[in-house]
């Protein structure tokens, strides 16, 4: 996989690369400072995933974030922004961003955000999440942040132990979410929670 950085600052992209190593995997880090470089690398290069701050210096990161799913349709982006304001995550989200994390936001959490969207989920930080919830379906939001992770991770096809084994918590507690979760959004199996969480953030 390669992941392109876009940010301004040097100084946060050579930090999330150093949280990205930590994790062991076989990956690709490019990044870029500007807009215009970000842009010719993804036309040049075969760029799996992009993470750009909504600000780039005194660019907009929308504007780049619209460009690079006109070059590839699939290609997978996360907005990064000390921004929490509605209309930011809302625009984000419907340019078809497929996550947007908080730069306050744990570094080991960054990392799990990361990993569900490049597992083909969506993320959003628990702080966003609040900012949508006023739009999403009631019976979704009577679920814990827990139980939305463990949804997250259904929907890229993951096996209970492989859930398990992602948060970090036992399969018998997996299967107690999963079970959970059935029971809030109504649904019968985890095929039907999957369809449910497809069509919410389609």
């Amino acid at each position: 996989m390669t992941i392109l950085i876009v940010d301004n600052c040097p100084l946060f992209r050579q930090g999330l690369i150093s949280a990205l190593a930590e994790k062991g995997e076989e990956q690709r880090v490019v990044e870029a400072g500007q807009s215009e470089t970000a842009m010719g690398v993804i036309q040049k290069e075969k760029v799996d995933l992009v993470i750009s701050d909504l600000r780039i210096g005194r660019e907009d990161g929308l504007e780049l974030l619209k460009k690079s799913k006109k070059q590839n349709p699939n290609l997978k982006y996360i907005i990064f922004s000390g921004s929490s304001r509605r209309d930011d995550i809302l625009k984000t989200k419907q340019l078809g961003a497929d996550g947007y994390i908080q730069k306050d936001t744990k570094v080991e959490d960054i990392v799990y955000g990361i990993d569900v969207v490049s597992r083909g989920s969506c993320y959003y930080s628990p702080g966003v999440m609040e900012k949508l919830l006023v739009a999403l379906p009631q019976e979704f939001r009577r679920l814990t942040l827990r139980e939305r992770q463990v949804l997250d991770l259904l929907r890229t096809g993951l096996t209970n132990a492989e859930i398990a084994s992602q948060l970090f918590i036992s399969e018998g507690t997996t299967k107690k979410h999963i079970s959970s979760i059935l029971g809030k959004l109504n649904v019968s199996n985890r095929i039907e929670a999957i369809i449910y969480a497809n069509k919410l953030y389609s």
